[in-house]
C-alpha cells in the first residue's frame, strides 16, 4: 500500500520468504528503519505465519507490534508494516487471466 511502488504484488511461492534490505531478502524494502531480515513469512498450506526477526524498529501487524520471534498468524486483509511501508495479505487462489465474463 505504501512504498516505493504501491501497486506492487508479491507472491509468497516460498515455504518461508524474508522481508528486509539485505541480499538474503526474497522480498527487498529499501528504507533505513528496515533490517537486513527484518521478519519472514512461513506459508504452510493455506496458513501464513510471520515472525519478526528480532529487528530495530520492529514489525507490526494491524498496528499491533509483534514480539520478536514469536509467530503471528496472517488473516485474509491483514495489514503488516515493516519500516515506513506497508503491505496487505490477500489470500486465496490466483488467476493468470481474468475470468471470462
Amino acid at each position: 500500500m505504501d512504498g516505493d511502488d504501491p501497486t506492487a504484488a508479491h507472491r509468497l511461492t516460498r515455504p518461508e520468504t524474508i522481508l528486509g534490505r539485505g541480499d538474503e531478502a526474497h522480498i527487498n524494502i529499501e528504507d533505513e528503519k528496515v533490517s537486513r531480515a527484518h521478519c519472514r513469512i512461513k506459508v504452510e498450506g493455506s496458513v501464513c505465519t510471520i515472525f519478526d526477526n528480532g529487528s530495530r524498529n520492529g514489525t507490526s501487524v494491524n498496528g499491533r507490534k509483534l514480539a520478536p520471534n514469536t509467530g503471528l498468524r496472517l488473516r485474509h486483509l491483514d495489514e503488516i508494516e515493516v519500516g515506513s511501508h506497508r503491505y496487505v495479505l490477500l489470500t486465496g487462489r490466483f488467476r493468470e487471466t481474468p475470468k471470462a465474463a
